[in-house]
């Protein structure tokens, strides 16, 4: 196996295989979608394969870093359309309320 190379795998997957300070890391692409994927986000980037690949992850891990929560999503929805919360909206439901809905009693 070569290191540092890309190999078509009888499975007509795809294995990038490098090495790093000792240390053998491995992608394994056997998915003709995340291939597909893969190949035509590095040709509109114009980088190969295994830096398409860091980009993409990093932009990912990135907006799941920067999404709302679903308290932030309904504050925002909420000004958006004008609406304020009365006392007794702020204020959390009786157990009883969780029960009689889940069908305990």
């Amino acid at each position: 196996m070569p290191i540092n190379g890309l190999l078509t795998l009888a499975s007509g997957g795809y294995m990038f295989q490098t090495t790093r300070k000792n240390v053998v890391m491995t992608i394994n692409i056997n998915n003709k979608e995340a291939d597909r994927l893969t190949r035509a986000f590095a040709k509109a980037e114009g980088v190969g394969i295994t830096e398409a690949i860091v980009i993409a992850m990093r932009e990912a891990l990135e907006r799941r870093r920067n999404r709302e929560t679903p308290l932030e999503t309904a504050a925002r929805l909420r000004a958006e359309f004008g609406i304020e919360l009365g006392e007794q909206a702020r204020r959390p439901l009786p157990r009883s309320v969780y029960d009689e809905l889940s069908g305990e009693d």
